[in-house]
Formats: C-alpha cells, structure tokens, sequence
C-alpha cells in the first residue's frame, strides 16, 4: 500500500497536482495597489501676479506671505514669486486667505499691507483608483477681495474658472 503511494506521485499526476497548486496560489495574489507618481491629483489654485500698469509684465509679489484663514497656516512665507500655488479646502466651497505684501522679517519695521481674498467654488469629487482613492476638481471659481482703504491688488481677473490642473495660470493678480 504504501509503494502504491509513491507511485502515483511518481506518476504524472504529481505534475498535473503541482500546476493546479501553483495556478490557485497565483491566481489569489492580488497586485500592489500603489498610485503612481503621475497620477494627478487634486490641483492647486495657480496664481500669476503682473504688473497693473503693463499688464504683460509679470511683477513678482515682494516679501508676500499667504496665511490660510481657517486654520492660520501660513502657505508662503516672504516669498518673491510671480507665480504662486495654493491649495484649496475640498470639504468646503470656499477659502479664504490674507495676502500681505511686503511683510517684515521678525525684527524690522512693519510696512505690511494685507488683503483678505475668498475664494469660492464647487467641489467635484472625482475617483481614481482604489490605490489613488479619489480627486477634487473645482468648478465655477469666483474672487473677492476685501475692500478696505489700503489695498494693494489693484484688479485681477479669472483666466480658468475651472480648476482640474495646475498647466496654466487660474488667475492673474495686478499689483
């Protein structure tokens, strides 16, 4: 009895026992669920600033610091750009920051200016991938700037009120 084990095994039933093994094992792997690097994902706010007076020039922000108002999280930090990327609140329809230009460094003279802006829009859930999860674009974006005595952005305009990527500028800012 026992030699008629060996047997069988021996036989080209071990192969065919073998295959349907490694057939169930393979076939229940499920593959990595990793999101890809170029994967987009929900987009930032793309800002350009110009000059007010030449308005094909672009005139970078001096010493400008963006805070997000709702959590008072600083974004930039004395920054000297002429474009900008800032994100916006997904489980929300607005955002609101302050955009003060030329901010102080810690220690010098305050010649600040600031600008309450809000940002209005409606989220749009998107889904991805189960390893990306989902994305949110932002549709029928509106600006409003706060009007106090001393602004400084002079007028802007909405270049896409659509926001699904960050290719091109969403918004022009003239100071």
């Amino acid at each position: 009895m026992f030699r008629t084990k060996i047997n069988f095994l021996d036989s080209g039933w071990k192969y065919l026992f073998l295959t349907l093994v490694v057939i169930l094992i393979s076939g229940s792997c499920q593959r990595d669920d990793i999101c890809a690097a170029a994967t987009q994902t929900t987009p930032m706010l793309l800002i350009s600033f110009f000059d007010e007076e030449d308005r094909e020039t672009p005139k970078p922000a001096t010493n400008l610091i963006v805070r997000e108002l709702s959590y008072d999280t600083i974004i930039y930090n004395r920054a000297n750009a002429a474009e900008i990327r800032i994100p916006l609140r997904v489980n929300t329809a607005l955002t609101e920051y302050e955009f003060i230009l030329n901010a102080p460094a810690a220690e010098a003279e305050d010649e600040s200016n600031t600008d309450r802006v809000t940002f209005s829009y409606n989220p749009e859930e998107i889904y991805i991938s189960r390893a990306c999860s989902f994305k949110v674009n932002f549709r029928d974006l509106e600006v409003q700037i706060n009007d106090d005595d001393d602004i400084w952005i002079n007028s802007f305009t909405i270049e896409e009120d659509n926001i699904e990527n960050e290719t091109s500028a969403h918004i022009f800012i003239y100071h």
